[in-house]
C-alpha cells in the first residue's frame, strides 16, 4: 500500500490551527471588546450564542479527531526514527493545546449569555 506521511498531514493542520485559532495569550487584553466573541482567523468576531454554539462544536470535533490521531501515535513502530515519532506527539498536543483554550472560551461565552439573559 501507499505510505502516509504523517508529519506532512500533522503540519498541514497545525498551520490550519494557528491560522484560524489563536492563543489568547497571544492577544491583548485591550483589543478584545467585552462582548460575545471569539479571538478567531487573526481577528475578534463578535458572535451570537448561536454561532458561538456552532463554533465550538466545530472546535470539539477537531479536538476529538486530534485525540484519535494521539491514540494512533501510541507506537513508535509505526515511524521510521523515535526523534520522527516524538515530533508528531508533541504537535499533536500542541495543537490540542489550542484548541483547549478555544473550547473553554467558546463555552464560557455561552454560558454567559445563557445566566445573563434568562
Amino acid at each position: 500500500g501507499q505510505q502516509i506521511d504523517i508529519s506532512a498531514i500533522l503540519s498541514v493542520m497545525e498551520d490550519f490551527i494557528k491560522q484560524n485559532y489563536k492563543s489568547s495569550k497571544n492577544v491583548q487584553a485591550k483589543t478584545q471588546p467585552q462582548l460575545p466573541g471569539v479571538f478567531c482567523c487573526g481577528q475578534w468576531i463578535q458572535l451570537t450564542v448561536l454561532e458561538t454554539a456552532v463554533l465550538y462544536n466545530k472546535i470539539q470535533y477537531l479536538y476529538r479527531q486530534l485525540c484519535h490521531i494521539e491514540l494512533s501515535l501510541q507506537s513508535p513502530s509505526s515511524f521510521p526514527t523515535s526523534h520522527s515519532y516524538s515530533e508528531a506527539l508533541q504537535q499533536v498536543q500542541a495543537m490540542k493545546g489550542v484548541l483547549e483554550e478555544q473550547l473553554f472560551t467558546s463555552n464560557s461565552v455561552v454560558q454567559d449569555d445563557l445566566i445573563h439573559n434568562k
